[in-house]
């Protein structure tokens, strides 16, 4: 009712909203793609012909020398250097 006669109808702001915990990422830094699409533009290499499992078109497979833990660790570097943000667990 204290809320009603003071603000009238109208939905309630959680008190908390503007304090954002400190490891929150901003838009720009998940947003932030180059570095993975320009890696398999250099790196991978697009599936022969049709595959019954496959139905896209657009799926490119990195080679079997490339580990996840590779690619992130040169995707760290590329952060580190150009002064973003690193995006991890």
């Amino acid at each position: 009712m204290k809320q009603y006669k003071s603000e009238g109808i109208e939905a309630r702001i959680h008190k908390r909203k503007k304090v954002m915990p400190h490891n929150v990422l901003a838009k720009e830094d998940y947003e932030r793609k180059d570095f993975i699409s320009n890696y398999a533009e250099l790196h991978a290499m697009p599936l022969p012909g049709r595959i019954p499992q496959s139905w896209r078109s657009d799926v490119f497979l990195l080679p079997t020398n490339c580990t996840k833990i590779s690619v992130y660790r040169a995707y760290e570097a590329a952060i580190k250097e150009s002064g973003f943000r690193c995006v991890s667990l």
